[in-house]
């Protein structure tokens, strides 16, 4: 044989055995499919019911296929909780985990299907922030049917508990769908929601379940026979609204305790529980919101009708006459629509703080007197009208300079002597150097434990209005004359919300604070004074 013939035989042998290699390599290829589902456990106004446990698919979830720590082929679940993984390259485990992550979803046709083109990516954690996920283990190589189910069972304790994960972030996709109902395409940012079995108030990050929008996270409360969230529908809903208001809309609410019913709060704080309490009754499609706790979770900590406002009525400041607010005008439009854009459009761009307030006039001026905006507004909240409000016909440029409280056929009172006029205007105007006469009051009507958080009331918080003067701008502000001393304060200069200065006064021996920052040429600002425990009525601000 010639040396050219071996060379040609040497090199068809080479790619024979290449190929042979390479087919080996492979390894099987074969597919898995199957159906997730969880337990959900209903809440009544008695707390959970554990003889009304329903089975639901898991929707929407990650199923992928591992080796080691390689994922070899990855899918999402349909709104019937099916899936089909085909995989190749060797043996694999299957996880079907507790997070949706999806980019440009399609829409599949089952279920509620308002979001087609939207993203978002959700993922369910352990307090060590290990995603959830079931599976058995095993690793297939083979076509084969695979079905994970997340039971849930109770028998004066809980023996199983893998649906919880899986049902929190089943209502958080209903969160999504209700969004997507007005923009079918839109996108969410990445959110990580933290549940633990052993969270209570004393572990739990934040101390209760709240959203955080530091880390764009969510916690959600689980020690059994003390408090647990996980199927408190209203609950969930409630703090991911709280994400959808922080990264969809805006939210300059500053936190801090709040009860539902009788806490004249700052009107920041009053807006964005106000609209988490009545997305906890849109979201789930429930007109009353139930927070559960307690022994075998049998208690209701919090039940509130979002059918109707508060006993007393007391408006922009009270976070349920907000949520029934809210929640009344999406019933009555039957539609979110006008709610999303007007939180994505006038209330996102305002120079004032967002709150009821601006929201209603936001609403009025793009739709008109519609979906009973100012019959609730007068007549349930018993607020001055909304077109008699001084300045407020401008919704971008002097909203409530002038909103008095003493007006109409409700005046109201907060604590002692501070029922003037002067104390209810939020949005107060100064001249500078002369010393105003007003009362700093955190407690005010409230006792007890609703005058822990004092600084997040509204008799503890004043605005002032500013305008730029395309050059620096200094403030001071001087507390002359408090109850007890002075005692700790701090003053922020915000601008649509957010703050560009700050300074506080420790109130011993310190009664004043300073600020200073580069102002835009006819830019509205607006000095913001906290007080802590203070019942104070005398100050003076200084501009120069």
């Amino acid at each position: 044989m010639s040396v050219k013939r071996v060379l040609v035989f040497l090199a068809f042998l080479s790619l024979l055995l290449l190929n042979r290699c390479s087919k080996d390599d492979a390894g099987p290829s074969y597919t898995i499919s199957g159906k997730i589902t969880y337990d959900y456990v209903p809440i009544t106004s008695t707390g959970l019911n554990y003889s009304g446990i329903v089975k639901k698919p898991a929707r929407r979830i990650v199923v992928k296929a591992v080796s080691g720590n390689d994922v070899l082929a990855s899918t999402v679940t349909n709104d019937n909780g099916e899936y089909s993984l085909n995989v190749s390259g060797s043996a694999a485990i299957i996880l079907a985990t507790a997070r949706s992550a999806v980019s440009g979803y399609t829409k599949d046709g089952i279920g509620s299907d308002n979001c087609n083109g939207a993203s978002w990516d959700i993922a369910v954690r352990d307090s060590n922030g290990a995603e959830y996920a079931l599976s058995d283990n095993v690793a297939y190589d083979t076509d084969t049917t695979l079905n994970y189910y997340a039971p849930v069972t109770y028998s004066g304790g809980y023996t199983k508990r893998s649906g919880a994960p899986f049902a929190i972030l089943d209502n958080m996709l209903n969160g999504l769908e209700l969004i997507c109902s007005v923009n079918p395409s839109q996108y969410f940012p990445a959110l990580n929601v933290y549940w633990s079995d052993t969270y209570s108030s004393s572990t739990i990050p934040g101390g209760t379940s709240n959203y955080n929008p530091n880390n764009t996270a969510i916690y959600i409360l689980g020690k059994e026979n003390v408090d647990t969230d996980e199927f408190d529908v209203s609950v969930v809903a409630h703090e991911f609204s709280h994400y959808l208001e922080d990264k969809l809309f805006r939210s300059d609410s500053i936190g801090g305790t709040h009860y539902p019913e009788d806490d004249f709060l700052d009107i920041r704080v009053a807006f964005g529980e106000g609209f988490g309490d009545a997305m906890g009754g849109i979201i789930p499609n429930v007109s009353t919101y139930y927070d559960s706790n307690g022994s075998g979770q049998s208690s209701i900590a919090v039940t509130m009708d979002l059918t109707t406002p508060s006993n007393n009525r007391n408006g922009i400041y009270v976070e349920k006459d907000i949520a029934y607010f809210l929640y009344t005008l999406y019933k009555n439009r039957g539609s979110f629509d006008r709610i999303y854009n007007t939180l994505s459009n006038c209330q996102k761009n305002t120079d004032f703080v967002t709150s009821i307030l601006t929201f209603a006039v936001c609403y009025r001026d793009a739709y008109g007197y519609v979906d009973g905006v100012d019959t609730m507004w007068q007549s349930d909240l018993l607020n001055p009208a909304l077109n008699t409000v001084n300045d407020q016909e401008d919704s971008t440029n002097a909203i409530g300079n002038d909103y008095d409280n003493t007006t109409g056929s409700n005046p109201r009172t907060y604590g002692s002597g501070a029922s003037d006029a002067v104390f209810w205007d939020v949005y107060k105007a100064f001249t500078s150097g002369t010393a105003i006469s007003d009362t700093l009051d955190g407690v005010g009507p409230n006792t007890g434990s609703h005058a822990s958080e004092p600084s997040n009331k509204f008799g503890a918080i004043k605005f002032y209005k500013i305008t730029g003067t395309g050059s620096t701008i200094n403030l001071s502000v001087t507390l002359n004359t408090c109850t007890g001393g002075i005692k700790p304060f701090e003053i922020y200069v915000l601008q649509k919300g957010k703050s560009v200065a700050y300074d506080s006064a420790n109130g011993s021996g310190d009664n004043t604070a300073t600020v200073s920052f580069s102002s835009q040429a006819g830019a509205v600002y607006l000095l913001e004074l906290r007080g802590k425990t203070n019942n104070c009525s005398q100050w003076t601000i200084t501009q120069s």
